[in-house]
């Protein structure tokens, strides 16, 4: 017999909880260009995969949602980099996500065949993105370009003092954890003007503590 669908009420609660901002820890950063020599440039926030991974087990269980996945190539591509053209091809990776009772989305990802661990990387760009059609990490999509000091081997380390952060202007310099903590205020207060509960009481910070599994799912395998 087929489960039943979660109720209006139900879905509401879970989609609440699946956009909830992860920990400011979890967040990363990628480097997208850069400026002065490789001493700073422009970065944006990501979360790791396994910040998605939790969150389905933590609301779902693992049981109650399944990842498939298919991976292809794109032969006899070329290259530009620092330069010299390679001659390489193209990893694409597909992958579906499916939460029991809730529904399906699929996302895409590729990267170039001659770079580590290409496979695993265009995987887990395919999985955030289907992740984030349910809700997860989406609220880092809002956010844009961020101007950054960068270390010897091009890492970033602060966030320059004069750029302009989402609520209010920045004095001094910040850490990157300091920047991953305010996106996650101002995501929250962003909810908190625009959504209410179904009791009328507006969404609290607290809805990024530790998540429990909906009450209507059973934890057993079917």
């Amino acid at each position: 017999m087929a489960a039943t669908k979660f109720t209006e009420a139900e879905r509401e609660k879970l989609f609440t909880q699946l956009e909830a901002p992860f920990d400011p820890a979890l967040i990363k950063w990628r480097v997208m260009r850069t400026f002065d020599d490789g001493r700073s440039g422009v970065i944006l926030p990501f979360a790791d995969p396994r910040a998605c991974t939790d969150r389905l087990n933590e609301l779902f269980t693992p049981s109650g949602w399944t990842r498939e996945y298919t991976i292809s190539t794109v032969p006899s591509l070329c290259r530009t980099e620092r330069g010299k053209v390679i001659v390489t091809s193209k990893v694409l990776a597909a992958t579906a996500v499916t939460i029991t009772r809730l529904g399906s989305h699929t996302g895409t990802g590729e990267e170039w065949a001659d770079r580590a661990n290409a496979a695993t990387s265009a995987d887990a760009q395919a999985f955030k993105r289907a992740c984030s059609c349910f809700g997860l990490d989406r609220y880092l999509y809002r956010f844009g370009e961020t101007r950054a000091r960068l270390n010897s081997r091009g890492e970033p380390m602060a966030i320059c003092a004069t750029e302009a952060s989402l609520s209010v202007r920045m004095t001094t310099q910040l850490t990157l954890q300091e920047r991953s903590r305010e996106i996650t205020v101002v995501h929250l207060v962003d909810k908190e003007k625009k959504r209410k509960d179904p009791a009328g009481s507006r969404i609290r910070a607290d809805s990024v503590r530790k998540l429990r599994p909906h009450p209507s799912i059973d934890p057993s395998p079917e």
